[in-house]
């Protein structure tokens, strides 16, 4: 890695907070070990408060672990939005508050920025993952067919639309997420449309899921 690569991790939280302390420790205790320069943001959305305790005691031995509170909930998709346009790294990544997807993904996903992606996503459903066939739960035949009406709007080769690990350059950030409006999970849609409308470079990584109960 390079001296001037940073790396942004965008996490957004409204009462799951469970897994938070562990997640941000390891993400912290990971990217430390490496060449990157990092910051950590909690976008915290709804009643913040013991989310902001949590973080003001973490942050007194975390360096740039910070914190974005919103009162009001709008949402996952504008929790992301908000810290992703606010983050200040080269690269910017959001990814769950259970830490179910390492961050350790990430060193598989920056050879594929430094030939030239704009956009590089985690998959769950390679052969490997913890996340396999067998754990993808209720009718299949409902998501292939969901899968075939939403090809048209998201770019080729694209295969788990709702992985929430996916990592964005600087400049892609800016032109995908501005115009973002979804709230719901659907915003992984819009964000997948944004991509294809701005003929973004984008490639799949297989990721590994480290707990069985999954949100899919």
């Amino acid at each position: 890695m390079s001296k001037g690569d940073s790396l942004s991790v965008i996490i957004p939280i409204h009462k799951e907070i469970r897994y938070l302390p562990l997640a941000i420790l390891d993400i912290d205790k990971k990217l430390s070990a490496t060449n990157l320069k990092s910051e950590v943001i909690v976008v915290a959305s709804g009643d913040v408060g013991k989310t902001a305790e949590i973080i003001k005691n973490m942050s007194k031995t975390i360096r740039n672990l910070k914190l974005l509170e919103n009162d009001e909930d709008n949402g996952v998709g504008q929790a992301i939005r908000q810290g992703m346009l606010l983050a200040s790294g080269k690269y910017k990544l959001f990814t769950n508050p259970d830490n179910s997807i390492s961050i350790d993904h990430f060193s598989q996903m920056l050879p594929h920025f430094k030939n030239g992606a704009d956009v590089v996503v985690g998959n769950r459903t390679y052969e490997g993952s913890f996340l396999n066939r067998v754990l993808f739960t209720g009718n299949q035949v409902a998501k292939n067919v969901t899968k075939l009406i939403l090809k048209p709007l998201i770019p080729k080769g694209v295969t788990d639309i709702h992985c929430q690990f996916k990592a964005f350059t600087e400049n892609a950030t800016e032109m995908i997420f501005s115009p973002l409006k979804s709230t719901s999970r659907h915003f992984h849609i819009e964000i997948l449309k944004n991509i294809k409308n701005n003929n973004y470079s984008i490639v799949e990584i297989p990721v590994q899921v480290s707990i069985f109960r999954y949100n899919l």
